[in-house]
């Protein structure tokens, strides 16, 4: 993996934006909508969104989702709808509630969708993989005793990290059916789910999303999760690991493609051509190396070993 100076390589998104977006179309929310229903994809820029709404709107009226049970592998993997609303939200407070958080479903809000103005963001894949490993770096340097690869780290994830989570939280996808899609219907069925949104869009529109929604503009945007420069493990990806990783994970890159909004016909005609409509065995060899990779970013890092 090779890092490149970040003054030629612009990459690594310090100012929340795409490259591909760097003068992003003002973002226009329909007023008659009085309720916000935000699906969280990690490293998109959530916690930063969350944290306004509830600043704006306060805690009271903010309905943050989490997963079923602690079993959260098997509830992946077998059930459809993963959330677990809170105990002491009953229905009349639902919905007169914003509905925010990884696992917010569609299904919610089945019945009463135009009450609500509905907002999700996706990036780049190569931007999202470059996004998490700072991340994840950052987050526990002071407890790793030595670091692990960009590479390992890629190989120790799902591909299509953004499609599986929209599919299977959003979507009500159980695990097992996801895992045997092929890429050509997991993006027909992620296009279905993203055309169900009033605001489906890149990363760089975040800023416009909070001063649409009254978010931004009182006091100002604070933003979450933002790593400084000095701060991270790895500033940019090269050209040659971008293309890659749009080869690994091409969903995701054909939706970030769709969530540009720039040709949204000409982007679902290539994935049309170019995704493959069969389940590949690559994915049943990805799955099995999976846990050799995990533990060399999930465990080895935190022993001194010799």
């Amino acid at each position: 993996m090779t890092a490149v100076n970040a003054a030629t390589e612009l990459t690594s998104l310090e100012e929340c934006a795409d490259r591909s977006s760097k003068n992003p179309r003002p973002v226009a929310v329909d007023r008659t909508k009085q309720l916000l229903f935000f699906f969280h994809v990690p490293k998109t820029g959530g916690r930063t969104i969350v944290h306004a709404l509830v600043r704006k709107f306060g805690r009271q009226r903010i309905i943050g989702l989490n997963k079923k049970s602690s079993k959260a592998f098997f509830v992946d993997l077998l059930h459809a709808k993963k959330f677990l609303l809170p105990p002491s939200v009953r229905e009349g407070e639902l919905y007169d509630s914003h509905i925010v958080g990884h696992v917010a479903s569609l299904s919610i809000i089945e019945g009463r969708e135009s009450k609500y103005h509905k907002a999700c963001f996706w990036r780049h894949p190569a931007d999202w993989f470059l996004s998490y490993y700072n991340w994840r770096n950052h987050k526990d340097e002071d407890r790793q005793k030595r670091g692990y690869s960009f590479s390992d780290f890629v190989k120790s994830l799902s591909h299509n990290p953004m499609s599986q989570d929209l599919l299977l939280y959003c979507g009500d996808v159980p695990g097992w059916k996801y895992f045997f899609m092929s890429d050509r219907r997991k993006f027909e069925r992620a296009l279905s789910i993203a055309k169900q949104f009033d605001l489906f869009a890149d990363i760089s529109r975040v800023d416009g999303y909070l001063d649409a929604t009254g978010c931004g503009k009182t006091e100002g945007i604070e933003y979450r999760n933002k790593i400084p420069k000095k701060e991270k493990a790895l500033r940019a990806l090269d050209p040659k690991m971008r293309r890659r990783l749009e080869r690994l994970n091409p969903v995701d890159y054909y939706i970030h493609r769709v969530a540009l909004d720039q040709d949204r016909a000409q982007a679902i005609s290539e994935a049309v051509r170019a995704l493959t409509r069969r389940f590949e065995f690559r994915d049943l060899v990805r799955l099995i190396a999976r846990p050799y990779y995990r533990l060399k970013v999930k465990f080895i890092p935190f022993f001194a070993l010799g």
